[in-house]
């Protein structure tokens, strides 16, 4: 009996997280969308640096919400090495 317990805790504690990354989803994606459509001061920098770091959070959030069993240093890492590889691939 503990261990089907322990199964629909852990299917809870799942729950929880999935709700929790969609909560960071709605705030995540007007910010970029916000971050790419500025117009004011800085502009350049907010559209090209500030939208590039929260397009970065928002895909470690949406990968972390698809792969939910997956550490978060392991998704964080191969988010790093594949948009690396893109800017790589970019400059030449």
């Amino acid at each position: 009996m503990k261990r089907r317990s322990s199964a629909v805790q852990m299917n809870r504690v799942a729950e929880k997280n999935r709700a929790t990354l969609l909560k960071f989803l709605i705030v995540l994606v007007p910010m970029w969308l916000s971050a790419k459509f500025y117009v004011g001061p800085y502009q350049d920098f907010v559209r090209n640096y500030l939208a590039a770091v929260v397009v970065i959070v928002l895909l470690g959030v949406i990968f972390q919400a698809i792969f939910l069993t997956a550490q978060e240093k392991n998704v964080l890492i191969a988010l790093f090495v594949v948009l690396s590889a893109f800017q790589v691939f970019a400059m030449v």
